[in-house]
């Protein structure tokens, strides 16, 4: 892994800790999360981000990483910065809570392979 990806990796991780750190005063309650607007849009600029680094990632880590859906994270990052008012709050929630952290997982795995 080349510097510039382990860089990128360290941000995404960053982002993923600022989630959880943002949703942690909510724990499962979906409508407190629903009704703090500062959370959700802080929440969702994190997902964006996340989504923007993906693209700064080398095709060669992309490629020994195939498993990850790297795809599919910068189409969420799509979505969240040009659809996001017709996104249903149960399913910007479920990434929140589910992919994120499991994001989080594997890029944790992948720095730990450095």
């Amino acid at each position: 892994m080349n510097d510039r990806d382990y860089r990128t990796i360290v941000k995404m991780v960053e982002y993923c800790d600022d989630v959880a750190s943002f949703l942690n005063e909510f724990s499962d309650n979906f409508e407190a999360y629903c009704a703090d607007v500062r959370t959700r849009y802080a929440c969702d600029m994190c997902v964006i981000q996340i989504g923007e680094l993906v693209g700064r990632l080398s095709d060669e880590l992309k490629d020994r990483y195939s498993t990850v859906p790297w795809t599919q994270i910068r189409a969420m990052r799509n979505f969240f910065a040009r659809d996001y008012g017709s996104a249903e709050p149960e399913f910007v929630w479920g990434t929140l809570r589910q992919d994120v952290p499991a994001l989080r997982g594997v890029l944790l795995e992948i720095l730990a392979e450095k």
